[in-house]
């Protein structure tokens, strides 16, 4: 018969303080790039590829 040894108990309940902030930076760094492609694609809905601003102005010569 084997004796019954116990091993460190390795438990997943334990989570060290720098994962914990670790997981939190990650995650409000995925909330800053979506709110930020939400924002570009909004801005890039407001631009018109026709305005003027974007067309080259033929400089007029004076003699």
């Amino acid at each position: 018969m084997r004796p019954s040894t116990k091993g460190i108990a390795h438990t997943a309940d334990k989570v060290s303080e720098f994962a914990l902030s670790r997981q939190a930076q990650a995650q409000a760094l995925d909330k800053a790039d979506r709110a930020r492609a939400e924002q570009r694609s909004a801005n890039d809905a407001r631009i018109d590829s026709n305005a003027s601003k974007w067309r080259y102005a033929v400089a007029e010569e004076k003699a």
